[in-house]
């Protein structure tokens, strides 16, 4: 009898399957598969650069032993007729490529920090095993704030703005403690193309700002992502722990 294709498996699971409606960046980041002992995916990491998704998985071949599968781009897919699928995505797809084997990842969203994790695996060793699909289930690894950071509040992570001029304002809650505060914000491509201003030297802006100032407004170069983080300055002018980057981008 022959192998049924991967690619034909693919297309019938990618069709037959019902996925719950989410936005493209509930997708993004550090993902720890349920089952702590599985032989397959043991974490994923998707990131939205720029516009396409990239997803880096690790599997468990031979406990405890742990290797990368590497980081390849990932497909988005949403429902017929959508016109934007950064409103509308509800599954992603990648192809990887290992020593032993192709095996297509197949990602949905059922609810909010859990993703169904399909995998299709196709050997192409000489091993003779047998082709396999196996199905998993990942939770979100929640990023907390660093102690003694600003807490961010507006505008929230991954926020698309539609409006022009690029009028921006950033906030964020006061500190005690804090004898002044230094905003970075970051701009994608405004310094060189493929990276942020802040990978070739210091951020697209920095401004210091004093003790009872909690927002701060500016605005931004174009329709291209950005991001922002604040830090605390005390008393000895010496600045402490960042916040987290926040990102944001404008479509206009």
């Amino acid at each position: 009898m022959k192998k049924v294709s991967v690619i034909a498996t693919f297309v019938l699971i990618l069709f037959t399957s019902i996925s719950a409606l989410a936005d493209l960046y509930d997708f993004e980041g550090t993902w720890r598969n349920n089952n702590p002992k599985t032989e397959g995916i043991s974490s994923l990491k998707i990131e939205l650069n720029v516009y396409t998704p990239a997803i880096e998985a690790s599997a468990q071949c031979c406990l405890p032993e742990q290797h990368k599968w590497g980081t390849v781009d990932a497909m988005v897919y949403g429902p017929k007729g959508a016109e934007n699928l950064w409103e509308s995505a509800d599954t992603l797809s990648a192809l990887f490529r290992t020593k032993h084997g192709q095996h297509v990842v197949i990602i949905r969203m059922p609810e909010i920090n859990t993703l169904q994790v399909e995998v299709l695996t196709h050997y192409t060793d000489k091993s003779k095993k047998t082709d396999f699909r196996e199905v998993h289930r990942f939770q979100r690894i929640m990023e907390r704030q660093p102690a003694g950071a600003p807490k961010l509040i507006s505008p929230a992570n991954h926020t698309a703005f539609f409006h022009y001029p690029r009028k921006t304002t950033l906030r964020w809650d006061k500190k005690y403690n804090a004898a002044g505060y230094i905003v970075e914000i970051d701009c994608f491509e405004c310094c060189k193309a493929g990276k942020w201003c802040s990978e070739t030297g210091s951020p697209w802006k920095t401004v210091t700002l004093d003790k009872d100032s909690t927002s701060f407004t500016f605005n931004f170069p174009g329709a291209q992502e950005g991001r922002w983080r604040v830090k605390t300055i005390d008393e000895r002018g010496e600045s402490g722990p960042e916040s987290r980057w926040w990102d944001f981008r404008y479509a206009r």
